[in-house]
């Protein structure tokens, strides 16, 4: 084999690892630090992740912007957290642990310390000490959202973190921290998305709230997280310039609900998609958050009396008791976007958040939609742990509480269209035997 036929070979075995290895898609669990903080009627614990091991990264969401330096928002408590993430680590060692700043509402902080060289390199020295100092794989940047004018200061921000994870570690010969960023549904004037894509490891697309209750006047009932949105959105991204090895689609475990002008009552009738509403829903009675249900929420209210239907046209589901109507995914819904995914070679999926998901049982299983996300990627993907369901012992309302009297909220909208198709594994790999039968 000469030389030429060997630098063939060698490119023709790097992209065949390159395809090989994006079929595993990876899983980002959220977890938001105030979920562990909640003491009510429905706590969160670390623990409770450790059976299923169905996380690949976990994102402690959120530290603030403080002083041009990522710091805590709930004082001294994510210390303790810390220590039970690096637990869970050690049980499970292929377990990436990523630090989340930013959030909603912190556009401005963003835009401040991204504003010149010197904020940028003093952000960047803090998030390297604050993920050393506590074990962590990484960061991801979740600037909700960049202006048109900060674009450029973006992805500067961006290239700030990996230049100084890169000097750390070749400073330090330790594995390089891991950098990943949350966008929009759209590829808007804020972003660069050719300049993300030189620095960052992963690009999660917030592919739900594309509809909501937002508002105070009469609206239409519609989904918020539809098929052909997410596919819209996340097509967009790889055409401007992510590679689909680099993305990855959010799953949210939460409906978005409405209360309807009128009652359904008993009604046999299909209350779906387009009805007149006043407003977001009522609050539920664990997260008492108005215009949103929890996965929880959605499922027990199924078994005690809601009408549950599925729309084709979005492949989502809706239900609908009275006056009030939500549109979530179920496993149906979720399956279907975790084998797109896959199918397209992208990195993964995120869910938003692990707290919302069944975990204590209240409808079967644990964990019901981490469960669905884990069977459809893969028969080799590592199994769900089989753990007892214990009772859940939660108070179920015998009445419905009054609608609220507004919400507001202000997500970005797109429309639906068809995804592309990346060149098929066995193609490539039928060419590369051929091609080391012809030169060997």
């Amino acid at each position: 084999m000469d030389m030429s036929s060997f630098a063939w070979l060698s490119l023709l075995l790097a992209e065949f690892s390159r395809w090989t290895s994006a079929g595993d898609l990876r899983v980002q669990c959220y977890l938001p630090e105030w979920t562990l903080s909640n003491e009510g009627n429905n706590p969160f614990r670390i623990s409770d992740i450790a059976p299923t091991k169905a996380c690949d990264v976990i994102i402690y969401a959120f530290f603030k912007i403080e002083d041009g330096v990522p710091a805590p928002t709930n004082g001294s408590k994510y210390r303790q957290h810390f220590a039970q993430l690096n637990d869970l680590k050690e049980a499970q060692p292929d377990l990436e642990i990523l630090l989340g700043v930013g959030g909603w509402g912190s556009g401005k902080e963003f835009a401040s310390t991204s504003s010149n060289p010197a904020s940028r390199i003093k952000f960047a020295s803090a998030v390297v000490t604050t993920l050393r100092r506590w074990s962590l794989d990484g960061v991801n940047i979740d600037w909700q959202f960049p202006e048109p004018a900060g674009a450029r200061d973006h992805a500067l921000l961006l290239q700030s973190l990996r230049e100084a994870f890169e000097l750390e570690a070749n400073k330090t010969q330790r594995e390089r921290l891991k950098l990943t960023t949350t966008v929009t549904q759209t590829v808007r004037l804020g972003y660069l998305p050719k300049e993300i894509a030189k620095y960052v490891d992963g690009v999660n697309v917030l592919t739900y709230d594309y509809k909501g209750n937002w508002g105070s006047t009469v609206q239409k009932t519609a989904v918020n997280a539809g098929f052909p949105d997410v596919r819209k959105s996340v097509t967009d991204w790889i055409n401007a310039g992510i590679t689909p090895a680099e993305l990855s689609l959010g799953i949210p475990f939460y409906g978005r609900t409405w209360t309807l002008t009128n009652d359904t009552g008993n009604t046999t009738r299909d209350v779906g998609m387009g009805h007149e509403a006043i407003g977001p829903g009522v609050g539920g009675f664990l997260t008492y958050d108005n215009g949103t249900l929890s996965y929880t929420e959605i499922c027990i209210n199924l078994k005690t009396g809601w009408t549950r239907k599925t729309d084709p046209a979005s492949s989502t589901s809706y239900a609908y008791s009275g006056n009030q109507w939500v549109s979530y995914d179920d496993d149906d819904s979720i399956s279907i976007k975790v084998k797109w995914a896959e199918s397209q070679n992208m990195k993964g999926v995120f869910i938003w958040h692990i707290g919302l998901d069944d975990r204590q049982g209240a409808c079967g299983p644990k964990f019901p939609l981490l469960a669905a996300i884990r069977k459809a990627i893969s028969p080799s993907t590592k199994a769900m742990s089989k753990t007892p369901n214990p009772t859940f012992d939660i108070p179920v309302p015998s009445t419905r509480p009054s609608p609220p009297s507004s919400a507001s909220y202000n997500p970005v909208h797109t429309s639906s269209s068809l995804g592309r198709n990346e060149p098929s594994k066995a193609i490539l790999i039928g060419f590369l035997f051929a091609f080391v039968n012809l030169i060997c």
